[in-house]
């Protein structure tokens, strides 16, 4: 029996919300052009060719989905709405995977570059996966992501 990949559901009043923030230092509008130019590569960006795969299913002016896949049978496949609310934010539905709810990411200006804020709300998740497990991923990845971004947009230049 697979019961180790069934989401359980958090009731909305203990739904959890995690918060984590990165300063890329490179031009906001850059950020945002990079962040949400969404790509079937993006798996090898965070070191998971192989154990992820991504496919774009649609890509509007407003809006882009995908869905990630993953080896461990355990783990669902993924589907991702996001919506593009330029120039200073874009926000994400998340269904299926290790958990699911919804991201908002939100970038400001600051005199070192561009601040990302972003702040999930986890509303279901698979047995065992945490707040503090998700905390603990996002930053990684996102940690992955800010060191593609700064290389790429220097190179550019």
């Amino acid at each position: 029996m697979r019961w180790r990949n069934r989401l359980r559901i958090i009731p909305r009043e203990r739904s959890t919300e995690v918060r984590i923030s990165k300063l890329i230092r490179a031009p906001k509008a850059e950020v945002f052009a990079w962040c949400t130019d969404y790509s079937d590569l993006d798996p090898e960006i965070m070191e998971s060719k192989g154990s992820q795969t991504r496919r774009i299913i649609s890509r509007h002016k407003e809006r882009v989905v995908f869905v990630d896949t993953y080896s461990d049978p355990a783990i669902e496949t993924r589907s991702v709405e996001v919506s593009l609310l330029p120039p200073n934010e874009w926000r994400a539905k998340f269904t299926g995977g290790r958990w699911e709810g919804t991201g908002i990411y939100t970038l400001s200006e600051t005199s070192d570059g561009t601040r990302l804020d972003i702040v999930f709300r986890m509303e279901k998740a698979i047995e065992g996966y945490t707040a503090e497990d998700l905390k603990q991923r996002a930053n990684e990845t996102w940690d992955k992501y800010v060191n593609a971004i700064e290389k790429s947009l220097q190179s550019t230049r």
